[in-house]
């Protein structure tokens, strides 16, 4: 890794790009894992207005089987890190797909991005079976309930939460789909 002598104004900046950057929109499929992820234009759309409102600029630069990718502020202060990966076919197409898969996975790295892609290795895996977990239950119940007020979109909120931590969902998750569903509910 290189980085510049000082750091502080680039983790002030990085502060500000994290209290405005969304979570990555997942716009892809990968057909041979049946899986979806966040595609490169997903990233760049995410992460361009706050990179740009904190002073800050992503810069990638393909090498031999590679990519540096340097994220730097706008006074000097930077960070740099350079991936190698061996294409799986040497030609264009192939050279081309492992530059965009190290686009996209640098970024997310350089810039500790909330995107969880299942596209990659362990998408080849089969995923455990989650169980509905009683506490969450009870969790989403005591959250909805002081979010919501009338009895009504109370009991419909509470089938909405239940379904969604029967299929395993986390407690974020359920808060987020809480949220969301009570603002469509009470426009």
């Amino acid at each position: 890794m290189n980085k510049s002598e000082q750091m502080n104004e680039l983790v002030t900046a990085l502060v500000g790009f994290h209290k405005e950057v969304g979570k990555i929109v997942k716009n892809a499929k990968n057909p041979f894992f049946k899986s979806s992820y966040g595609d490169l234009n997903s990233y760049l759309a995410e992460i361009r207005e706050p990179l740009y409102n904190n002073g800050l600029v992503l810069i990638q630069l393909p090498i031999t089987n590679g990519l540096t990718t340097t994220l730097a502020h706008s006074s000097g202060q930077f960070i740099s890190e350079t991936m190698e990966m061996q294409p799986s076919k040497n030609d264009p197409q192939g050279q081309g797909s492992a530059l965009t898969y190290m686009r996209r996975y640098s970024l997310a790295s350089v810039l500790n991005l909330n995107a969880e892609d299942d596209d990659g290795n362990d998408a080849s895996k089969k995923a455990p079976k989650q169980k509905s977990d009683p506490k969450a239950l009870e969790e989403a119940k005591i959250m909805i309930s002081e979010y919501v007020e009338a009895p009504e979109l109370k009991k419909d909120m509470e089938t909405l939460i239940k379904n969604f931590v029967k299929r395993g969902c986390i407690r974020e998750e359920v808060r987020q789909i809480g949220l969301k569903r009570y603002a469509e509910l009470t426009k």
